[in-house]
């Protein structure tokens, strides 16, 4: 993983110092980027070299490891490790994410509206999309301040159209068969290739 492109840890500091509750859902290897990286935790935003930032009084001394990452986030920064985000995002108001297809469809499978970072091609080509819904918004990588980010999810919470254009794609969603359904009809229109 290219530890400049990770800035969920950035994210969650930015939000939860505006006094965000926030639900930080990362893999095993992002939590322990995150615990050895305190320049991904905070501060190292647009314009600033890694290791500029200045960790909390009382951290200082704080040795990286497994069970540092939540330790050397703000209080109300949850991380939840390997955990689907459908569990993850159950309780929560927004998604912010890098514009994956999994997070995308995720958070709208919950009707969440969402702040989205795409971080390579394809993020972009999906987070456009969900743009084009009305149920998101884009933040790229020269935009990507604290205050930005601040700003985007304050607005996304605050304007109801966000909101229900997400709720509308929800129920879109679950109204639609599941896709075992589809494979087991697809099974029955297609002849089978198998070989004697």
């Amino acid at each position: 993983m290219d530890p400049s492109r990770f800035v969920a840890g950035r994210i969650a500091a930015a939000l939860a110092e505006a006094g965000f509750d926030v639900v930080l859902a990362v893999s095993a290897a992002q939590r322990d980027l995150l615990a050895a990286r305190p320049d991904l935790r905070a501060g190292e935003w647009a314009g600033q070299r890694a290791g500029q930032w200045d960790p909390p009084a009382g951290r200082r001394d704080q040795p990286p490891g497994r069970r540092e990452a939540e330790g050397s986030l703000p209080e109300n920064v949850r991380v939840v490790v390997d955990t689907p985000l459908r569990d993850a995002l159950r309780d929560c108001d927004v998604f912010v994410g890098h514009g994956g297809a999994g997070g995308i469809l995720a958070a709208l499978a919950q009707g969440l509206p969402m702040l989205l970072v795409p971080q390579l091609p394809d993020h972009a080509g999906h987070s456009g999309r969900a743009v084009a819904t009305g149920a998101a918004s884009v933040l790229g990588a020269a935009g990507l301040t604290p205050e930005a980010v601040r700003e985007e999810v304050t607005r996304l919470l605050d304007a109801p159209e966000p909101g229900l254009a997400a709720a509308e794609l929800c129920e879109e969603m679950a109204a639609r068969p599941a896709p075992a359904e589809v494979a087991g009809a697809l099974t029955e229109l297609t002849p089978s290739l198998a070989r004697s």
